[in-house]
C-alpha cells in the first residue's frame, strides 16, 4: 500500500509541474536533458541533448502547437523565435557551418534570462512563452547543449 501512495504522489506532483505555464522544467534521464516550457495553451517550447562525458553528442529543438510537434533539421527551418523583442534567432541542428553552430550557441545563452519568447513557423506566430523562474527551475545549464 505504500509503494501505491509513493507513486500515486509521485506521478501527481510531475503532473502539476508539467502542468504549469510559463515555467521552465528542468528533466534528466540517464545523460539526457530535457527543457520544456509550455504556455497557458498547452503548445511547448522543449530543447533537449545528451550530454555524454560532458560532450553533447545530440542536440534537438522541438515545438508542439495544436497537437502537432514540429523541428528544425539540417534541411528544414520552419522555426524561428524572437527574444524579448530585441533578437530573432532560427536555428539550425548540426549544419557543419560555424555560423550556424554560433546561432545555435548564442540561442541557447539567451534562453535562460529570456522575458518573452515568441515562436513562429514559416514566418507564421504562433504563440508566446513568458519564463516566469524566478526562484524556480535554474535552465542555464541549457549551455550544456552548445555545439562545438
Amino acid at each position: 500500500m505504500k509503494k501505491i501512495l509513493v507513486l500515486f504522489t509521485t506521478l501527481l506532483a510531475t503532473t502539476i509541474a508539467n502542468a504549469v505555464p510559463n515555467f521552465w522544467n528542468l528533466q534528466i534521464a540517464q545523460g539526457s536533458y530535457i527543457y520544456k516550457i509550455s504556455d497557458t495553451k498547452n503548445s511547448s517550447l522543449e530543447i533537449s541533448c545528451y550530454l555524454g562525458s560532458e560532450i553533447p553528442r545530440y542536440q534537438e529543438l522541438k515545438v508542439t502547437h495544436k497537437s502537432k510537434t514540429i523541428q528544425n533539421t539540417n534541411k528544414n527551418t520552419p522555426l524561428s523565435f524572437v527574444i524579448d523583442d530585441k533578437q530573432s534567432f532560427q536555428p539550425l541542428l548540426k549544419s557543419g557551418t560555424y555560423g550556424d553552430s554560433r546561432e545555435w550557441n548564442e540561442f541557447l545563452t539567451k534562453l535562460p534570462k529570456a522575458k518573452k519568447i515568441e515562436v513562429y513557423r514559416d514566418n507564421q506566430f504562433l504563440f508566446t512563452v513568458k519564463p516566469r523562474n524566478r526562484g524556480g527551475e535554474d535552465i542555464s545549464t541549457v549551455d550544456g547543449c552548445y555545439i562545438n
